[in-house]
């Protein structure tokens, strides 16, 4: 198991409204200087569980996922709307995404998909 819920990868992020996963209404968020921003990360496919406005709760959410199951979890930088998405891994196809999508419906979030990193043009 790799820990990487401190750390927050680089992403072009879609203008979408986030998922209710204790996400309140979207603010002007800073990134504590603590934290890091990492381009890449060997995936372009990511399972989406959970979804916060304030990086305080989505760190303690994913050092709480990251003590209860054995994966990858990794926080997104914030979309548009200041919304940081927490990551169940990272996947280097959809088939290998969607694989993995039943169990981690079925043990960690009932709401969780599969984001994609748009390539930039």
């Amino acid at each position: 198991m790799r820990l990487s819920w401190n750390r927050i990868m680089e992403a072009e992020a879609p203008a979408e409204t986030e998922a209710s996963s204790g996400a309140g209404a979207p603010s002007e968020t800073v990134v504590p200087s603590e934290v890091k921003v990492t381009p890449g990360h060997g995936g372009a496919y990511y399972l989406i569980v959970a979804s916060f406005s304030d990086i305080g709760q989505a760190q303690r959410m994913a050092e709480k996922y990251t003590s209860d199951y054995d994966a990858d979890i990794i926080i997104l930088p914030p979309t548009p709307q200041g919304y940081y998405r927490i990551s169940y891994g990272s996947y280097s196809s959809p088939e290998e995404a969607g694989a993995t999508l039943p169990s981690v419906r079925e043990t960690v979030n009932p709401d969780a998909w599969v984001y994609s990193i748009k390539k930039p043009r």
